[in-house]
């Protein structure tokens, strides 16, 4: 079972410059992530592969407004 705190740190883990504590489940990506763009996509992409074995599209993720709500897209993937 996947928590949100532990999906948080791995997704500021593979965000260029996000200090560890600064994202919030609420964190708008867009607004709030400097560093919100293509290559910060891939590597989410990739984390949610390799760290909880789920395939999302890009669509979806671009798709997502806050950290929460690529958490829920995950856990909904069963």
């Amino acid at each position: 079972m996947m928590d949100i705190e532990k999906f948080i740190d791995d997704f500021e883990s593979v965000i260029e410059d996000v200090k560890k504590g600064s994202v919030t489940p609420d964190t708008n990506l867009k607004k709030e992530i400097e560093t919100w763009d293509s290559l910060a996509v891939l590597s989410v992409l990739a984390m949610i592969d390799s760290e909880y074995e789920k395939i999302i599209s890009g669509e979806e993720l671009l798709n997502c407004k806050t950290v929460k709500d690529i958490y829920d897209l995950v856990v909904s993937k069963g």
